[in-house]
């Protein structure tokens, strides 16, 4: 009848389709990317530019020193050759030479912030020199030369200097620069993973409620539904697995319905029917010829297993409403009593039943009709898998439970030696209604071991499928200890 009315859920995402979000997932780490390298293109090219700037500048004050320098020593050198005898062209040659390093005198003043000295200095040597007149003093021109001379080199190392610690300043804002580059990688990386977390936590939150969804309807719990807001693809679809959950628990109640109500229905006229085959077959109403025997024998075999599968229909719809009530008792006496109970069926099918195990195990509390019932399913389908000659062994062993730690439970394992169940259908053979597909014509409901699953867990107890050592199947069963319960 479905499942314990489960509903999954998240809250409204977005109003945004789904291929826009992925979109802008994909989108949305490239930004601070681009963004990141037009700070980063944008800072190296200023940095480059102020040192190409500082270098200039720096190279350009040099310079200027190195060429005032250099017309000192010429005027100089022209106002000495003019006094001792030289021509009046020497003399004009000093006063360009003279003009040229007084403009260059001040553009260094200028550009220097150094004030007035080199200019003084400068007036008092060409005064020495005699450039304006012919008093000229040798010695004093010399001194005053020479010492204009330490001022423009002592100023050229100071541009130098200057030079050297606007660049040193220069690169430590490149590497200032390079730290906040980086930094600013980081948070905007930082930005962007989380932003795309965002995006994409929807779209897993989605996806995960879907596949829980899904699979919680494949395992027949109906009534499950996923709840979830916006109108984008995910929430339209998950609308539309509710509907889809709805029509199927709807379904799937109708068949159990159904089934319940047409089993009740054959119930009565079947064991009238299986009546008179009996009083037909002991030769109440006259004595049958022997082909008229045989034929009144298979139709109470089949009258006989018509009545069984209708239980076993009636069960599944009985099955989670009733209480079930347990005693203490001995689980061997179960087992021999269904041994004995199905041995004829195993003497036609040419079976051989055998016990293995423990000779005596610990008390549990069962329901011993039901109890019957799990291991007449599981015994009765080895029987009827079993190929001719073979044998079903019933193992019967008191250990500590895997899963519960510490717990003893009895297990009892129920191995044929027949085709075995695939991996694939060993979870799905225990659902009501499903048949491991075979070779032939398929036998049964599919309800047997899906009750045996329904009387186990009500016991507190596990089932499960296994292959058994010959390489056939192995049907198995365990149950906690009296008490442990």
């Amino acid at each position: 009848m479905g499942g314990l009315g489960s509903s999954l859920g998240v809250r409204p995402g977005m109003k945004m389709s789904v291929r826009r979000q992925i979109l802008l997932a994909q989108v949305l780490p490239l930004l601070p990317m681009a963004l990141v390298g037009l700070v980063t293109v944008f800072a190296l090219v200023q940095v480059g530019r102020t040192a190409r700037e500082i270098r200039t500048e720096g190279l350009n004050r040099i310079d200027l020193t190195e060429r005032a320098m250099s017309l000192l020593e010429e005027e100089e050198a022209l106002l000495s050759e003019y006094h001792e005898g030289g021509e009046k062209e020497t003399h004009r040659s000093a006063i360009e030479r003279s003009a040229a390093l007084r403009e260059i005198v001040d553009e260094i003043e200028a550009v220097s912030g150094v004030g007035s000295d080199l200019s003084v200095d400068l007036d008092a040597f060409e005064q020495a020199a005699g450039l304006s007149d012919s008093n000229f003093e040798p010695e004093e021109a010399r001194e005053r030369a020479q010492s204009l001379q330490r001022s423009l080199a002592d100023l050229k190392e100071i541009f130098r200097y200057d030079v050297e610690v606007s660049m040193e300043a220069v690169a430590r804002s490149g590497r200032i620069t390079a730290v906040g580059v980086v930094l600013a990688v980081g948070f905007l990386l930082l930005v962007s993973l989380v932003a795309g977390r965002l995006l994409s936590r929807r779209l897993l939150e989605s996806l995960k409620l879907l596949e829980q969804g899904t699979e919680q309807v494949a395992r027949g719990e109906y009534e499950s539904r996923i709840r979830l807001g916006g109108d984008d693809e995910f929430g339209r679809l998950a609308r539309a697995f509710n509907r889809m959950a709805d029509r199927i628990g709807a379904l799937d109640r109708m068949k159990v319905d159904f089934f319940a109500n047409i089993s009740h229905d054959l119930k009565t006229p079947l064991t009238s029917l299986i009546e008179a085959v009996e009083l037909l077959d002991e030769g109440v109403p006259g004595p049958l010829t022997p082909g008229q025997k045989r034929l009144v024998q298979v139709s109470r075999e089949s009258a006989l297993r018509l009545k069984a599968l209708v239980g076993n229909v009636l069960d599944v719809s009985k099955l989670g409403a009733q209480e079930v009530a347990r005693s203490r008792g001995d689980i061997l006496a179960v087992v021999y009593s269904t041994l004995d109970e199905l041995e004829l069926l195993a003497i036609r099918k040419s079976v051989h039943l055998e016990r293995t195990g423990h000779d005596r195990v610990p008390e549990l509390l069962v329901n011993r009709g039901m109890l019957e019932q799990v291991l007449m399913n599981l015994v009765g389908n080895a029987i009827r898998f079993s190929p001719k000659g073979g044998t079903v062994r019933i193992h019967v062993v008191s250990e500590e439970n895997e899963v519960e730690n510490g717990r003893l439970d009895v297990r009892v394992e129920v191995s044929d030696e027949g085709p075995g169940i695939p991996e694939e259908w060993r979870e799905r053979v225990f659902r009501r209604f499903t048949q491991v597909p075979r070779d032939g014509e398929q036998t049964g409901t599919g309800l047997g071991l899906y009750i045996s699953r329904q009387i186990v867990h009500a016991h507190g107890g596990q089932i499960g499928v296994d292959t058994a050592a010959g390489g056939g199947c192995m049907l198995w069963f365990s149950l906690p200890l009296a008490d442990q319960t």
